[in-house]
């Protein structure tokens, strides 16, 4: 007899909004950067939720 596994997981309308993960608000920009030098990249982060 085999484990059926589909039905382990929860049902979708049983997550919350903390449950999303983090997201980018825009596309993360290629920055080109001399070796041994220090390279900054900044972006912006929604749905941090617990992730602080």
């Amino acid at each position: 007899p085999g484990f059926d596994l589909g039905s382990a997981a929860p049902p979708q309308s049983h997550l919350l909004a903390s449950d999303v993960d983090p997201d980018f608000k825009e596309p993360i920009k290629n920055v080109t950067v001399a070796v041994g030098r220090e390279a900054i990249l900044s972006c912006s982060v929604t749905e941090l939720g617990h992730y602080k």
